[in-house]
């Protein structure tokens, strides 16, 4: 088990959501920690780090006054999956104190969708590095231009626009994305083998996904609580 990142939360928030931790006395590092299952199979645990009464002495924080927390676990995601876990606890309780106003309703899905990514942004930037995260955005851009492109090419084929015109159309401009992608990707991952530089894309690309789908999930979501009025 070793150290795979941080995560900010309450420590009501996390009993609330792992239940009581186990507490530690005597001189050690450690005063609280939780130990969660993971959905990709092995465990990560939370805990605080020689900033307790443990190790300080009274000079030392409670553990209910804790807001910074490590992170362990056996792979890298560990982290990234306990602050996915935390941030889908804080987005239900949102949902629960939401008001009958459809407009706010809806700005707070978009607003829910912007912290998780952030969130998430965060960890992966903790554990996989500043150039890869910086990688993700270029990967979410890309994601959106081409969805952004798809919309275009439908208006061009409504205005009566030649099929085969907005074939060549919609060949171009997927073609230089795929090429300034591929250049930024190389760039970042300071590789030069294409395998390796491969990888490194379809990861990317993974936890762009990822982030853009929360993206769309929200804006699906604020769409639908504007025209129900609720």
């Amino acid at each position: 088990m070793e150290f795979q990142g941080y995560l900010d939360a309450q420590y009501d928030e996390l009993c609330i959501l792992f239940g009581a931790p186990v507490v530690f006395s005597g001189e050690g590092k450690v005063d609280a920690e939780w130990t969660v299952p993971l959905k990709g199979g092995g465990v990560a645990t939370i805990y605080n780090w020689k900033n307790g009464r443990n190790y300080l002495g009274d000079e030392g924080r409670l553990s209910s006054d804790i807001t910074r927390w490590h992170i362990g676990g056996e792979r890298q995601e560990a982290a990234i999956e306990i602050t996915l876990m935390v941030e889908q606890f804080r987005e239900q309780l949102k949902r629960k104190a939401k008001t009958s106003d459809p407009l706010i309703n809806a700005k707070q899905h978009l607003l829910d969708a912007v912290d998780a990514c952030d969130d998430m942004m965060g960890s992966v930037a903790a554990i996989k590095g500043a150039d890869f995260a910086l990688s993700v955005e270029c990967g979410m851009q890309a994601l959106t231009m081409i969805e952004l492109n798809a919309v275009m090419t439908d208006m061009l084929k409504s205005t009566g626009m030649p099929e085969e015109i907005v074939k060549r159309l919609k060949s171009a401009h997927a073609n230089g994305l795929a090429q300034m992608m591929a250049a930024a990707m190389k760039g970042l991952c300071h590789e030069t083998d294409d395998a390796k530089v491969t990888e490194y894309t379809n990861e990317v690309l993974d936890w762009a996904t990822k982030m853009r789908r929360i993206h769309v999930k929200a804006a699906q979501a604020a769409a639908d609580t504007v025209m129900k009025g609720t």
